[in-house]
């Protein structure tokens, strides 16, 4: 793996090095959770997700956004 963690590995061990990388989203054992998923108001699809309209602000506006019929609902 050429990353600038395995000089960690050598010493403390590939296993506990890459759990604890996993614990902030990186390395070979992460593994992503699926967003949750909401039924959409308009086209009735259970597809829908919450995600942040501005998200390099800390306006913390959530919307409830549909990939297959393009609703946008602010929350």
């Amino acid at each position: 793996m050429a990353d600038q963690f395995d000089e960690f590995r050598e010493t403390l061990g590939a296993d506990k090095v890459d759990t604890f990388l996993a614990c902030f989203g990186m390395g070979p054992k992460y593994v992503p959770t699926p967003p949750k998923l909401y039924v959409c108001p308009r086209c009735k699809e259970a597809n829908a997700v919450i995600k942040e309209l501005h998200p390099d602000t800390d306006m913390n506006c959530m919307a409830l956004c549909c990939p297959d019929c393009g609703y946008e609902e602010e929350r």
